[in-house]
């Protein structure tokens, strides 16, 4: 594949081939798009920043009504170098994937960057292209639910898994099912899955028709997408006593919490899980010693056939009507 970039200031003679490698490496989204941003805590500082600083002063000169908080081109991806960042995508309407405005530079924001270095017009990537006014900077609220098919959904390894509410019984067989909610940190996709347990030698399990507990953070080993999880999925308890206040030693709180591993696929189908990790389970009630393994399954509502992600994350009102 081709260079994408090609203004003199970020592929010139005085470059060098790393820092070529860089700019050219954001701009192609390699070797997955997340990992190969600039931003606060990644690619953070280096001579690939300062050449990214200098062109957003560039654009900055060329277009006064840009209006960016001042920043200073030292080659460090600051608070004010990620300020102006932001102020820079939100006037040029540059939108990540879940449809928001941030503080990071990745494909969209150095495309946009080296045609302006090159004199050119900035890319506004997030309306189509023709003659007309300059749109006008708008609010980034969460869109509607929206379908994204498995094909257009990013790589991470940074995830949440939230138990939305489940139940199941059985004193010496148990089988249970759990709706959990995944999501990518980084693109803010989620997908809802239905995890289906069965164990052997277990207390009954009590169903809860609330909202569940609060997301719990996960990584993966390997970049996956956010439809990609299962198809098996484990249960196992994990209890922890909470006693931090007065209130709480005269009234203690039993906080139930469990530990789950999941199967996931990466782009070459090879089939890996994860390392335990902790959820919380809310009013669920996962009692000491029981086991669950069962089958992970994507149950997103939208869309018709194929594995599909959703933006936004899915609550207990998602659930009516799902078979």
């Amino acid at each position: 594949m081709g260079d994408l970039l090609t203004s003199k200031l970020f592929t010139g003679a005085d470059v060098d081939d790393a820092t070529k490698k860089k700019l050219q490496d954001c701009a192609h989204g390699r070797p997955r798009e997340v990992a190969s941003h600039f931003s606060t805590t990644a690619n953070r500082s280096g001579s690939h920043i300062i050449l990214v600083q200098e062109a957003l002063k560039r654009a900055q000169a060329r277009d006064p009504s840009l209006k960016l908080p001042p920043f200073a081109i030292d080659g460090v991806y600051s608070k004010d170098f990620a300020d102006a960042v932001f102020a820079y995508k939100q006037q040029r309407n540059i939108l990540n994937y879940a449809g928001r405005v941030d503080n990071i530079v990745g494909t969209k924001t150095i495309h946009s960057l080296d045609a302006e270095a090159r004199g050119g017009k900035a890319h506004h990537h997030d309306f189509p292209p023709g003659p007309g006014p300059k749109p006008v900077p708008r609010p980034t609220p969460l869109p509607a639910a929206k379908c994204v098919p498995e094909a257009e959904c990013p790589t991470s390894q940074s995830f949440e898994a939230t138990i939305i509410m489940g139940g199941g019984g059985g004193e010496v067989v148990n089988v249970a099912k759990y709706w959990v909610n995944i999501r990518d940190a980084d693109s803010n996709l989620s997908s809802l899955y239905l995890l289906t347990v069965g164990g052997y030698g277990m207390s009954p399990l009590p169903a809860s028709a609330c909202d569940g507990g609060a997301p719990k953070p996960f990584t993966t080993g390997k970049a996956c997408k956010v439809c990609n999880f299962g198809p098996g999925g484990s249960f196992g308890q994990y209890t922890d006593l909470v006693l931090p206040t007065l209130r709480n030693v005269v009234l203690p709180s039993l906080r139930n919490v469990a530990l789950m591993w999941i199967q996931f696929r990466t782009g070459d189908g090879k089939l890996h899980t994860t390392s335990p990790f902790i959820v919380d389970t809310g009013l669920l009630t996962i009692h000491g010693g029981d086991i669950n393994v069962g089958r992970l399954e994507n149950k997103t509502p939208c869309g018709k056939d194929g594995i599909r992600a959703r933006r936004g994350v899915f609550t207990i009102c998602d659930l009516a009507g799902i078979k």
